[in-house]
């Protein structure tokens, strides 16, 4: 699986379905600053004429600033300076434009001079009557020139031109000049006086100006490298897991984390990122009226807002523009000082200046809070409205908030419910926790008193709702009542089968971190991951019913209290079911349900005999060779005193137990006979059976290293365990157990993809190998002797003794601690354990009725066989694609077929060797040239010798147990 570049943006960019749309990233701003320096499309933008205005957009004529040319240039762009961009702000500071002086052009001679340069509202110039009279034009009362409609006059005869006169004024202020000259030359001392002090004043305040320029302008470019900070910054997001078909199992918490002195502070909570073009335009209008009406138009910060909460001493509202909030839910900065604030409207500008308003609008609807536990929109208006995103596949989803104004009652699409639940969203942000309706019927009375601000805000401001036109005091009364009348609960973490889920987060984290798990997990949490797993919640929910009910059937007296099992797929490795206890929340200490048992090591008794027999013919033996079951002494440390030898004894044979037979390794396994594995590792060498079984997945410290390691003195984890059981059932070849099918990243760009149809295994034993040790484990007759009639450990039950469908081993430890139950077809595998988690003795307790009832049950429901009652969860069991058909269809669920290379030959059941007695498979190459001894008849009639040395029926083992 890799991780890289996971938080970059995909070629395109976009959600899925949207390829226009700017992708969503946990590094909104830097990604954002990638982009083509052509700047944003702004080919969606209103046009300049609108009436009435376009929801969601910029006021008319008013475009927001771009990267290269509009108002606001990029700061490496070619755009005003930032004096020009303080004189600016200061004229919409102020609301008005100082006419600049202008040349006056004089009018010719003869021109009427009465109204040549009057006011708008004057009285209205009579073109035709001037024509009429041949006179110069005296408007009268009440008459006005209307603009654009005045034309060029005639030009007036010579005998009718006039001496152009001065104003009063003018004269004035002539002779005034003139008597100021006459002055300074009657005093020059006292006019050079006056002139320099005059100069001094003027530099002085030259000065003055320019060094608190020059601090403004240091201090803005201090600021700029802690935007670059904020640019890089990694928001926050959900990761989600699901099952194989989509059910959401787990959802990550997103951290928001900050620093306040010397201590750290998280809070968490649900982030969903989105863009920009899939906002409502409902919610955009109404969170831009009362949060910032100025947004479209404003440099990034507002004067008139900042001078109108001063003034009103905070009641007006707290003057910070939606960029200025950005800002600081991105710091995460809440002291409240005068350098915050004017670092926040320094960032503002800049943020202002490098993006457009588009961009800055998306950003807050993703940042801020919208109550205690959602932050940003998305989370919540689904936790709030209960909607859900539409999606294609688990990694290509459309947020639920394209949906705002959708009554999953009616099916249909209700401005009004829009209008509703944007006005709601929209005031949350001033107080997420105040305003929270999930916290309580008071949160609720004061999210719908400021629910009315915002409505009241969108009537003054003009800012219209989709569908309904401008909100009107009627529209706001019965958004009220809508609004009223529903319910809110909070919101509640989804944590499904939490044993798998806690896997698989490991699993990820171990991945994502390159091994450090702190790290992956801070990548996990904050990567808005969605994470496909191999789980299927139908057969996980049956293994957990069965566990819970088989377990609860035992009686009290024989002391097991705990369970676990794992359902893996033969050919694939995929885990489709995990259950680590009979209950997640028991804090019973036999129990202690947080513990997953099916991760934790313990010892496997018998069940660890199959592998040292399969290494065994791996070596040369076959299910026929016979390991007699005698007391044996065997050298230990290389002593060979009688009284310091290992000499194991059979189960049930504390004094000394043993058939004193001739015993197959067929035999021995299905009986599980001590005597005759330490034999077979005695045979094979431990070392050898060390790296088999390594090559297998399970790894054995070399303190338990010994011969009695055949007996499963080794403690191995039961999903291990499970895992060396399918190079059996998958004709040797090891495929390494998997928990996580596909893992998209926050912009629907798939990470990872495990290719179940084309699996990557390693052959760890041959195929030949893997089939005799399999033949050795469906053979249910010769379980007979230690189980006699129970056939729990085989389909039976459905099918009779007509076909061996099923290889299984039972396990128990001396101790009795521990019992095991691992079986499988050739298509799926079942492991099960069953014990107490704090090692107290299980009493008359053993794998045929402990481990095996769960294993029975599993392994019949999730081959389509039977699902057993009570344990059956639901009326129909699906069966799952990934095995083969139903027995409807096939009679039988498939069986082992014999690869080539093996066949079956007749053997003595005194020696192995060739002769009368028994039935078995035999690689091909390694037929028995010797001739053993008479055969041994335990009861029956041995089956005929097969023609021309080519193998023919059964292994009879099951008829002659070799002793």
């Amino acid at each position: 699986m890799s991780n890289n570049n996971w938080n970059q943006p995909p070629n395109g960019g976009g959600m899925p379905g949207d390829n226009q749309v700017p992708p969503r990233t946990g590094k909104l701003l830097r990604d954002f600053g990638q982009q083509s320096p052509a700047g944003p499309d702004y080919s969606q933008m209103p046009p300049a004429q609108y009436s009435p205005r376009v929801p969601g957009t910029p006021p008319s004529g008013q475009l927001p600033p771009t990267q290269n040319g509009g108002p606001v240039g990029g700061m490496n762009s070619q755009s005003p300076n930032w004096m020009e961009s303080a004189r600016q702000t200061m004229q919409r500071f102020t609301g008005k434009m100082r006419a600049f002086p202008q040349q006056s052009n004089q009018p010719p001679a003869g021109w009427p001079t009465a109204n040549y340069q009057q006011p708008y509202n004057q009285p209205q110039y009579n073109q035709q009557q001037h024509f009429n009279q041949n006179q110069p034009y005296t408007p009268t009362a009440g008459q006005m020139v209307p603009y654009g409609q005045i034309s060029p006059l005639p030009p007036i005869a010579d005998s009718q031109s006039q001496r152009w006169r001065r104003s009063r004024s003018t004269r004035i202020s002539m002779l005034k000049r003139r008597r100021r000259v006459r002055w300074g030359q009657a005093h020059p001392r006292a006019q050079r006086v006056t002139v320099s002090i005059v100069v001094s004043l003027l530099i002085l305040l030259i000065i003055g100006f320019s060094s608190g320029g020059a601090s403004a302008y240091n201090f803005y470019q201090a600021q700029l490298p802690r935007l670059h900070d904020l640019s890089n910054q990694i928001i926050p997001q959900t990761s989600y897991i699901y099952d194989r078909n989509g059910t959401l199992l787990y959802e990550t918490p997103s951290y928001d984390t900050t620093s306040n002195g010397s201590k750290s502070l998280s809070f968490g909570g649900r982030r969903i990122l989105v863009s920009y073009s899939q906002i409502p335009d409902v919610l955009k209008n109404a969170q831009i009226a009362i949060e910032d009406h100025t947004f479209w138009t404003n440099s990034g910060v507002d004067p008139q807002g900042i001078l109108r909460a001063a003034s009103s001493g905070g009641s007006a509202g707290g003057g910070s523009t939606l960029t200025q909030q950005v800002i600081k839910n991105l710091s995460h900065d809440d002291a409240h000082s005068i350098n915050r604030k004017m670092t926040e409207a320094a960032l503002a500008i800049a943020l202002t200046q490098q993006y457009p308003k588009t961009k800055i609008l998306e950003m807050y609807f993703n940042v801020a809070g919208y109550g205690a536990q959602e932050l940003g929109a998305e989370a919540a208006i689904e936790d709030y409205f209960g909607l859900k995103p539409t999606c294609k596949s688990i990694g290509k989803c459309v947020p639920a908030m394209t949906q705002l104004d959708y009554n999953p009652k009616t099916k249909r699409h209700d401005p009004l419910l829009g209008l509703a639940r944007a006005s709601l969203l929209a005031g949350m942000p001033q107080n997420p926790n105040s305003y929270d309706p999930t916290l309580g019927a008071s949160n609720k009375a004061r999210a719908l008193d400021r629910q009315q601000q915002v409505l009241h805000a969108m009537m003054m401001y003009d800012e219209p709702a989709p569908g309904l036109g401008p909100v009107t005091p009627e529209i706001a009364q019965k958004v009220y009542n809508l609004t009223n009348a529903m319910k809110f609960s909070p919101h509640q973490v989804v944590s499904k089968y939490p044993h798998f889920v806690q896997w698989v987060l490991d699993t990820i984290e171990n991945t994502l971190g390159n091994g450090d798990t702190s790290l992956g997990a801070q990548i996990l949490n904050t990567g808005g991951f969605r994470i496909r797993t191999t789980l299927d919640a139908h057969i996980e929910d049956y293994v957990e019913n069965s566990v819970k009910t088989n377990i609860g059937n035992i009686p009290t007296a024989n002391n097991v209290h705990n369970a676990a099992a794992v359902v893996m797929n033969a050919k694939t490795g995929e885990i489709l079911a995990m259950d680590g206890s009979v209950d997640y929340n028991s804090k019973d200490p036999q129990v202690a349900g947080q513990i997953n048992m099916a991760v934790t090591p313990r010892q496997p008794g018998s069940s660890f005999k199959p592998l040292v027999y399969a290494t065994a013919m791996q070596m040369g033996m076959y299910p026929g060779s016979v390991l007699s079951d005698f007391k044996t002494y065997f050298p230990v440390g290389g002593v060979t005193s009688v009284d310091h030898a290992y000499h194991p004894v059979d189960y049930g044979g504390a004094n000394g137990m043993y058939h004193d037979l001739p015993t197959s390794i067929r035999f021995a396994t299905a009986n599980s006979l001590n005597v005759p594995a330490v034999k077979a590792i005695s045979y094979t060498g431990v070392g050898n059976v060390t790296t088999m079984v390594n090559r297998m997945g399970i790894h054995v410290a070399a303190r338990d290293q010994t011969l009695s390691m055949v007996l499963g003195t080794a403690a191995v984890p039961l999903l291990t365990m499970t895992g060396a059981y399918q190079v059996f059932a998958n004709q040797g070849k090891r495929v390494l157990p998997q928990g996580i099918l596909d893992i998209w990243d926050n912009y629907g760009r798939q990470l990872y993809h495990y290719d179940a149809t084309h699996p990557i295994g390693v052959q760890v034993l041959s195929p030949q190998i893997a089939f005799m040790t399999s033949s050795i484990l469906t053979d249910e007759e010769d379980r007979a002797l230690d189980f006699g009639s129970i056939h729990t450990l085989s389909m039976w039950d459905q099918f009779g003794p007509q076909r061996d469908v099923v290889a299984a081993k039972t396990g128990t430890t001396d101790s009795f601690k521990d019992n095991w139950t691992l079986g499988y077809t050739p298509n799926v595998v079942v492991g099960v354990w069953a014990g107490n988690t704090d090692d107290s003795v299980m009493q008359n307790v053993i794998g045929i009725t402990g481990a095996a009832p769960i294993w029975h049950d599993v392994i019949e429901c999730v081959t389509g066989v039977a699902c057993a009652e009570p344990a059956k969860p639901f009326t129909h069991f699906p069966t799952p694609t990934i095995f083969a058909p139903p027995p409807s269809e096939m009679g039988l669920v498939p069986g082992f077929t014999a690869p080539p290379g093996v066949q079956l030959a007749q053997v003595s059941a005194a020696n192995g060797l060739l002769g009368a007695g028994q039935m078995d498979w035999i690689l091909s190459s390694d037929m028995p040239l010797q001739a053993g001894g008479p055969p041994i008849q335990v009861g029956g009639t041995p089956t005929p010798t097969p023609q021309d040395g080519q193998g023919g029926g059964t292994p009879s083992g099951r008829h002659h147990h070799g002793g």
